[in-house]
């Protein structure tokens, strides 16, 4: 039987939390293996694993020094006799990889969930050493390195040998997303046509900005027809909303704030668009897909290949709020080609991107690491 154990901050809901989320209830519910999860922080997170009966231990970052957490790690890896340790995120890299060398019989993995964290300059030296750090651990430490996409491993084969690297997708539990999208909430505001959804942290990297860009546009040219609808929460949602009311986007805009199971929202929607400068592989765009949502999306990370070039989605190859306006505006008016488009794309991710897919590769991969332990 194997043993595996994951390590997380747990600090935030967003994709990489909803991924370790659907791989661990996953891992879970696999006959072949113990799976527990060691969090840095209480939160949703921690609260929705132990709802699924998942052994969750938590050691509170902001009571704990950093020694202490490396310590705590270590000896719950020995007295739990943990094969493989996966770890999620650069500070949780870097202690679960000295801890894994430290506790005998352990050895340690992570997934690369967005762009790898390899690069200030030296300039920067307080980012730039736990990133050195995060470095070191990839390069001597663990192995292999997971990456959710062939296009960050590829990117991520510039600083790391390209034999330590893997590619294992995210993976969805679709039979429960459907079963939550089904779950009722509350109107959504508005008596808009058509509703386009954002679901993410409101950061610089997701490019909220571009989004009422395209609400003003759709506003001059169909006045009242289009409502854009904002799920997230972060630090630039007070800048964002100031941005909106100056573009007079009251009607238009609404700023839902952060949910927790967005499933029943998006199921809602027309459209769901993605402006970010980059990214590895979206949770929300796989679950959109899977509920028939039409995706729009600029053309990064992981997301071209998952809409098959173009074949399953709208892809947009630059930031022009024009291109997303006219994209959104062409799904309103051709409904029988967009059906058509959401059901090819539907059965392709349901195929291909299962949590239960995702994790025989995960396993496989632990499976061969224990061996290698071993010999």
């Amino acid at each position: 039987m194997l043993t595996i154990t994951h390590l997380a901050s747990g600090d935030l809901w967003a994709g990489a939390e909803n991924q370790l989320h659907n791989m661990v209830l996953a891992m879970h519910r696999a006959g072949d293996v113990e799976v527990d999860v060691i969090l840095l922080n209480e939160g949703l997170l921690a609260d929705r694993l132990r709802q699924a009966g998942v052994t969750v231990t938590v050691f509170l970052e902001s009571q704990i020094g950093a020694l202490q957490l490396l310590a705590r790690i270590r000896r719950h890896l020995s007295a739990r006799g943990t094969h493989v340790l996966h770890t999620h995120r650069y500070k949780e890299n870097v202690l679960g990889a000295l801890a894994a060398a430290l506790a005998l019989g352990t050895r340690s993995t992570r997934t690369l969930h967005g762009a790898p964290e390899f690069s200030t300059t030296i300039w920067q030296p307080r980012q730039k050493v736990p990133q050195v750090l995060d470095w070191i651990a990839a390069r001597f430490i663990q192995f292999p390195i997971i990456c959710v996409s062939s296009q960050l491993r590829d990117r991520c084969a510039q600083s790391l040998p390209s034999r330590r690297l893997r590619v294992v997708p995210n993976g969805v539990d679709f039979e429960a997303l459907r079963r939550a999208a089904a779950q009722p909430t509350d109107a959504v505001p508005g008596r808009r046509e058509f509703r386009i959804g954002f679901f993410g942290r409101l950061t610089s990297v997701k490019r909220v900005d571009v989004i009422l860009e395209v609400a003003a546009l759709l506003e001059q040219n169909a006045a009242g027809q289009f409502g854009v609808y904002v799920f997230g929460e972060g630090p630039l949602r007070s800048e964002l909303e100031e941005r909106a009311r100056r573009l007079n986007l009251s009607e238009s805009v609404q700023f839902m704030g952060f949910v927790g199971e967005p499933a029943p929202w998006l199921a809602k929607m027309n459209a769901l668009l993605i402006t970010s400068d980059h990214e590895g592989l979206p949770m929300i765009v796989l679950e959109a897909m899977g509920l028939g949502v039409p995706v729009i999306s600029h053309a990064v990370g992981a997301i071209p290949e998952v809409l098959g070039d173009g074949a399953l989605g709208t892809l947009i190859a630059n930031q022009e709020p024009s291109r997303y306006a006219e994209a959104v505006i062409a799904l309103r008016d051709s409904p029988e080609l967009t059906q058509a488009q959401t059901s090819r794309a539907s059965q392709h991710v349901v195929g291909l991107y299962s949590a239960e897919h995702t994790v025989q590769q995960y396993i496989s991969i632990y499976q061969e690491m224990r061996n290698r332990g071993r010999s």
